[in-house]
């Protein structure tokens, strides 16, 4: 009789069961934000999400609507173009935010995804927004940061989220130029260290796993995914190693990302150094790692250095690579079933929880608020803007004007 996943000590016996196909697909996304189920040994796919501001609805819209359409392929004309319906979803979701009427194709495209979705979560209960990671640097406080990774946690769960990417990043501020700096917690090592653990223990608390990333040193947006960064040890282990140190020893963060950059020529994916040498045998890190979306090139390589999940999905010939080289003898079996086993009891963590828990919207807001009134940084009064007519606000920048959510 096959073995079936119960616990954590039952996963050796599911892993000498499984298929090297099995292994080969378990590694890699069914999806562009779901791992494979393995329905005969009981191993559940497990959805994976952006983010720490919240449940980014783009990228859970868009994959919901790519996996029904896959499944339900035949049976409608609507047409399948797998991660790119994240982007097709944007402006229907900015359409309904703003209450402007949709045309009859997004119309169809939205009855569509709520049926879906009434499945996942059928009582509709709306999401909210946090503040991002460089704002709850700026608020210096430890117990707020553990209240925003709190409620974040029980909207993921709410959603059925397993694992909450990106929560925290813990990159350091380094580059004014780059476009994402905002969810870095600071430009200091020790203040994001301080803080970002707070992050994990909150949202672990809730249930879904929490995700650091991007390790390491990914510091820039330009030329992210190819740029070789010459780094001396000690300035990696004084300022960009801390933050990620710290969710990991003290957050007992259960999963990180590896970034896209090289770090002294090994792109971090297949950097044997720094995922098995630093990460898990200095630090003792037991989780899953996972690659950041499309950064992976050697998939070989990659389990040799100790990366176990390729995302997104939809790369069958990466799961060819895999069991190909373990029939040709380049890649030890045995360090497939090390990575195997990580994605299942990413699994098992999943489904071992109750999830689709209800929260409360207004209490989630009432808490944002507070986030940020403690982050808000006070500015110089050139011009005279200050004092403002009685009741007046003042929202100052380009954001002001076109909110991001």
């Amino acid at each position: 009789m096959a073995a079936k996943l119960t616990d954590r000590s039952s996963i050796p016996a599911v892993v000498a069961e499984l298929t090297l196909e099995e292994k080969a697909h378990l590694l890699t996304g069914a999806s562009s934000f779901t791992t494979y189920a393995v329905e005969r040994l009981g191993i559940p796919s497990c959805t994976v999400l952006d983010g720490g501001t919240g449940i980014n609805f783009q990228q859970y819209w868009g994959d919901v609507y790519s996996r029904a359409l896959k499944r339900d392929s035949g049976k409608n004309n609507l047409s399948l173009s797998g991660i790119s319906n994240s982007a097709k979803v944007m402006p229907i979701l900015d359409k309904l935010e703003s209450d402007i009427p949709l045309t009859d194709e997004e119309q169809k495209v939205a009855d569509y995804i709520r049926k879906e979705m009434k499945a996942i979560m059928p009582y509709e209960q709306q999401p909210g927004c946090f503040p991002p990671g460089m704002l709850l640097g700026a608020t210096w406080d430890p117990k707020t940061v553990y209240d925003c990774g709190s409620a974040v946690g029980r909207e993921m769960d709410a959603y059925k989220v397993d694992m909450v990417l990106g929560s925290p990043n813990v990159n350091i501020h380094r580059d004014p130029m780059n476009g994402r700096v905002f969810e870095g917690y600071s430009e200091d090592p020790c203040l994001a260290a301080s803080l970002a653990p707070e992050f994990v223990k909150g949202l672990q608390a809730e249930g879904p796993i929490a995700n650091v990333k991007h390790f390491a040193a990914n510091n820039q947006e330009t030329h992210r995914q190819n740029v070789d960064e010459t780094i001396p040890l000690r300035a990696l282990e004084e300022i960009y190693f801390p933050g990620f140190k710290a969710c990991v020893q003290e957050g007992k963060v259960k999963s990180v990302m590896s970034a896209y950059n090289k770090i002294n020529g090994t792109a971090c994916a297949m950097n044997h150094w720094l995922l098995t040498d630093v990460l898990r045998k200095d630090w003792g890190f037991a989780g899953l790692v996972v690659t950041d979306w499309g950064a992976l090139c050697d998939r070989v390589k990659a389990m040799h250095a100790g990366c176990d999940l390729s995302m997104p999905g939809g790369s069958t010939y990466m799961e060819d690579w895999v069991a190909a080289a373990v029939r040709d003898g380049t890649l030890p079996e045995s360090d497939v079933d090390a990575c195997a086993a990580r994605v299942i009891a990413l699994a098992l963590k999943g489904e071992s929880r109750p999830k689709g828990r209800a929260f409360d919207k207004d209490a989630h807001n009432a808490l944002a608020q507070k986030i940020a009134e403690n982050g808000a940084v006070l500015l110089k009064n050139e011009g005279g803007i200050l004092p403002l007519d009685a009741g007046g606000i003042a929202l100052i920048g380009e954001m002001a004007r076109t909110m991001r959510y």
